[in-house]
C-alpha cells in the first residue's frame, strides 16, 4: 500500500507531470462477467481493443494517470488477472481466463469494460489489435458533432454483435431525446407513432439543431436522462434506506440499545447485529461511531465500505473511497449522497435532481436538519434553485422550533433572485439568533455586501472579531478571518485590514482590489504609493489599471506606470485600453513623443483627444487644431487655434473677445491707416476702432 502510494506521489509531482489528470478505476464482481468503471473528470475520444495479454484502452488526452490502488478489493483475479498503467493515458487489462472484453462509454467521460466468459460475437470490434487497424470511437464528441464523427465500424464491415446493438440503441435514445426538445421548443413537428419496442441498453447525450434556436431551453433535470436504477455502477435504494434503519420512535431509547447483542458464543462479533447497529448509529446522524462500530467488530462484512462511506457524508466528512463518485445522475438516493461526496459541482453540471430531492424528503428528520445546508449549496452551485428551494422546504417542515441551515439556503434563493435587502435581513436575523448558523450567516452576510461594495454595521466586525477568537485553530477560523479582513475593508478601514491579511495571504487580492475600487484617495496614497524598489503585491490586471488611473489622477505619474507595467509588462500583449492609460501618464510626465507612440494605430475618440495634448505640448498647434476637429469638442478646438495664431480662423471661428481681438488682427484697415493725411471722419472711425480693440483687450487680460 505505501509503495502504491510513493509511485503514484512520484508520478504526479515528477517534473513535467504536475499536471496529471487523476482517473478512478473502481470495481464489480458479476455472474458471469467481472466490470471495470474508469471515471474521468472530463469527457475524450478513445480507442480500445486486443493488447498481447488481454485488451488495451487508450485515451486521446495526455496526461491522464490512472488510480488501481483499489480494483482488487472488490474483484477476484478469475477473471481480470492485473490492470496496469502502460504509459501515459494507456490502460492494460490481462485476462486470466477464456474471456472476451466488451466496452463502452455509460456517459461522456465514465467508460466500462466488461470482461466476460466466453467466445465474443462474431464482428466483435474490440477483439483487433490496436497496433493495427481498430475502431476509433469519438467518444462524447460525437453527442456534440455527428457531422465530423468517423463510423463505428469498419466501412463496408456488417454491423453485428453486441457492440453494433449498443451504438445502435445508444443512437436511437439519442436522436429520440432531441427530438423532444426540438418539439418542445417548436422547432420540430411531432407525430404520434408506434412504440418501436426497443429497450436501450446505454445513454448518450446529443445536440440536434433543427433550424434556428429560439433560446427556449426545456427544462431536462440536469441535461441527461437518469442512469436506470438496477445499473451496477448505481446504488440501489434499498441499500440506502435511512428512513428505515431507525427502529424506535425515541433516539435515545435507540442509542442505548445499540450495543446489545453485538457478540455472539466465544466473543465472536454477530456480523448481522453489527450491520443493524451501524445502520441505526447513521440513521440517527452518529457517523464517526459507526464507522467505529464496523472497524471494531466487523470490518470485513460485506456492506461495510458503504457503510463506512455513509459515515463520513453523514459527518460531512471527505469520503477517501469515493463509494458515489460518478452517481450524481443516478436514479435513486446515491445521486444525492454522489452529490454530497463532491466539494462543489459545476454550473449546469448533469444531475438527477428529482432523484436528490426524493431521497432528502424521506430522510429522518434530524438528517435534513444537518445536511440541508452542504446539498443545498452545492445545488445552487449547479444551479437548480427549484431543487434548492424544494430541499429547504423539506428541512423546514421538520423544524418548526428554530433556524436552521434551510434559513441559509432560503437567503442564497433571495440573494439569487435579486432581492437582496430581503436576502441580508435573513442573514442578520439568522445572526442575531446567536446560535450554531451564526457564523455562516455573517460570513455570507459579509460576501453580500463585497458584492455590492457596500460597508457593513460596526457590530458586524466586533461581532466577526469574537467569532475568529472562539474558532481558534479549527477549519471555520480561517474562512471567518476572512470575512473579517473583507468588513474592515468595506468599511474604509484599510490599515486593520491590510494587517489581519497577513494572517490569512488569501485575502490579499481581494483587500487590494477594493482599496483600488472603493477605497479614499488618502487611503491609495498611503498604501498604493511604494516606489521603484517596494515590493509590489500581486493583484489582478484590473486591479493594477484602476490603480494607475487613479494615481496619474492625483498627479503620481511615475508610480501609475510602476503599477501599470507590472500588471502589463509586455508592449505587444497590452490592451488598447491599457496603451491609452501609458499614453496619459506619458503626457502627465511632459513626455509627449511617448504617448504618441503609445498611440500609434489607435483612431477611437479618447485617442484622438490625447494626441492632440501630445502635439500641443509639442507646440505644433496647427496639428493639434485639426486633430481637434474629429472630437468635436469646440472649446479646445478654438484653444489650439488660438495658440496657433491662426488669427484669421479665430476669427471666423470664435466668439466674444477673441473673435473682436482676432477680427483686428485681420483688418486690411487697421494696416493701411495713413496716418499723415487723416480726414476728420477716418480719425473718428479710428479713434473709435482704437477703443474697441482696447476693451477688447482688457476682456482677455481681465480674470474670468
Amino acid at each position: 500500500m505505501m509503495l502504491r502510494a510513493l509511485l503514484l506521489a512520484v508520478v504526479l509531482f515528477a517534473p513535467g507531470l504536475a499536471w496529471a489528470e487523476i482517473a478512478k478505476v473502481r470495481s464489480g464482481e458479476h455472474a458471469g462477467f467481472s466490470r471495470l468503471v474508469i471515471t474521468l473528470a472530463e469527457p475524450t475520444r478513445w480507442k480500445f481493443g486486443r493488447s498481447e495479454d488481454g485488451y488495451e484502452l487508450r485515451l486521446d488526452r495526455a496526461g491522464i494517470v490512472f488510480d488501481l490502488e483499489h480494483v482488487f478489493t472488490r474483484i477476484p483475479k478469475t477473471r481480470i488477472g492485473a490492470v496496469a498503467s502502460a504509459g501515459e493515458s494507456r490502460l492494460t487489462v490481462t485476462a486470466s481466463c477464456a474471456c472476451h472484453a466488451e466496452f463502452f462509454e455509460f456517459r461522456p467521460g465514465i467508460f466500462v469494460i466488461d470482461l466476460k466468459d466466453g467466445t465474443p460475437a462474431d464482428g466483435s470490434g474490440f477483439e483487433t489489435a490496436l497496433e493495427d487497424s481498430v475502431p476509433e470511437n469519438h467518444g462524447s464528441e460525437m453527442a456534440y458533432g455527428w457531422s465530423d464523427a468517423q463510423p463505428m465500424v469498419k466501412p463496408g464491415a456488417a454491423a453485428e454483435g453486441p457492440a453494433a446493438a449498443l451504438q445502435t440503441s445508444m443512437m436511437r435514445e439519442s436522436l429520440l431525446r432531441e427530438l423532444s426538445l426540438g418539439a418542445a421548443r417548436g422547432l420540430v413537428d411531432m407525430k404520434p407513432i408506434a412504440a418501436s419496442g426497443f429497450d436501450g441498453a446505454g445513454q448518450m447525450t446529443g445536440q440536434i439543431r433543427i433550424g434556428d434556436d429560439i433560446g427556449f431551453d426545456p427544462h431536462q433535470g440536469g441535461g441527461i436522462a437518469p442512469m436506470p436504477a438496477q445499473s451496477d455502477i448505481c446504488i440501489e435504494d434499498a441499500q440506502l434506506a435511512m428512513q428505515d434503519w431507525t427502529r424506535s420512535e425515541s433516539p435515545q431509547v435507540e442509542i442505548a440499545g445499540l450495543r446489545e447483542g453485538l457478540l455472539k458464543e466465544f466473543d465472536k462479533p454477530d456480523v448481522g447485529a453489527v450491520e443493524k447497529a451501524a445502520q441505526s448509529y447513521l440513521s440517527l446522524g452518529f457517523g464517526l461511531e459507526a464507522r467505529q462500530l464496523i472497524a471494531q467488530f466487523a470490518p470485513e462484512m460485506t456492506s461495510a465500505p458503504l457503510l463506512m462511506s455513509l459515515g463520513a457524508l453523514v459527518d460531512g466528512e471527505h469520503d477517501p473511497a469515493d463509494t458515489f463518485g460518478g452517481m450524481e445522475n443516478c436514479d435513486t438516493a446515491a445521486a444525492m449522497w454522489s452529490v454530497l461526496a463532491r466539494p462543489h459541482l459545476r454550473p449546469s453540471e448533469r444531475i438527477n435532481a428529482a432523484a436528490i430531492v426524493r431521497a432528502f424528503s424521506v430522510l429522518p428528520p434530524w438528517l435534513r436538519r444537518s445536511l440541508v445546508l452542504p446539498l443545498g449549496e452545492r445545488l445552487l452551485e449547479q444551479g437548480d434553485l427549484e431543487a434548492a428551494r424544494r430541499i429547504s422546504d423539506a428541512a423546514d417542515r421538520v423544524s418548526p422550533q428554530g433556524v436552521t441551515g434551510a434559513a441559509l439556503i432560503d437567503a442564497e434563493l433571495l440573494m439569487r433572485g435579486g432581492e437582496t435587502a430581503k436576502a441580508q435581513k435573513k442573514l442578520l436575523a439568522i445572526a442575531g439568533e446567536r446560535g450554531a448558523l451564526e457564523p455562516e450567516a455573517l460570513i455570507a452576510h459579509v460576501e453580500l455586501a463585497a458584492a455590492q461594495k457596500s460597508a457593513v454595521s460596526p457590530a458586524i466586525i466586533s461581532d466577526l472579531s469574537a467569532l475568529v477568537q472562539q474558532h481558534s485553530g479549527l477549519d471555520l477560523e480561517l474562512r471567518l478571518l476572512h470575512a473579517l479582513i473583507l468588513a474592515e475593508a468595506l468599511n474604509g478601514d484599510f490599515g486593520a485590514a491590510m494587517k489581519d491579511a497577513e494572517r490569512a495571504p488569501e485575502a490579499r487580492a481581494e483587500v487590494w482590489s477594493l482599496l483600488a475600487e472603493t477605497g479614499p484617495d488618502t487611503a491609495v496614497l498611503e498604501f498604493a504609493v511604494l516606489g521603484q524598489a517596494g515590493p509590489r503585491p500581486e493583484v489582478s490586471r484590473e486591479t493594477g489599471i484602476r490603480f494607475a488611473e487613479r494615481l496619474v489622477r492625483l498627479g503620481f505619474g511615475e508610480e501609475a506606470a510602476l503599477w501599470l507595467s507590472a500588471v502589463a509588462p509586455e508592449s505587444g500583449s497590452r490592451t488598447e485600453q491599457e496603451r491609452l492609460l501609458f499614453a496619459r501618464i506619458a503626457l502627465a510626465g511632459r513626455n509627449a513623443l511617448s504617448a504618441l507612440r503609445h498611440l500609434a494605430g489607435i483612431s477611437s475618440p479618447e485617442a484622438t483627444k490625447i494626441r492632440a495634448e501630445a502635439q500641443m505640448q509639442l507646440g505644433d498647434f496647427p496639428a493639434a487644431a485639426v486633430s481637434l476637429k474629429q472630437t468635436g469638442d469646440m472649446g479646445a478646438i478654438a484653444q489650439a487655434t488660438r495658440l496657433s495664431q491662426h488669427w484669421q480662423g479665430v476669427a471666423a471661428q470664435d466668439n466674444g473677445a477673441w473673435k473682436t481681438a482676432a477680427s483686428f488682427a485681420v483688418s486690411q484697415d487697421a494696416t493701411r491707416a495713413d496716418t499723415e493725411n487723416v480726414t476728420l471722419s477716418a480719425a473718428a472711425r479710428i479713434a473709435s476702432e482704437s477703443q474697441a480693440a482696447r476693451e477688447a483687450m482688457d476682456a482677455l487680460l481681465s480674470p474670468p
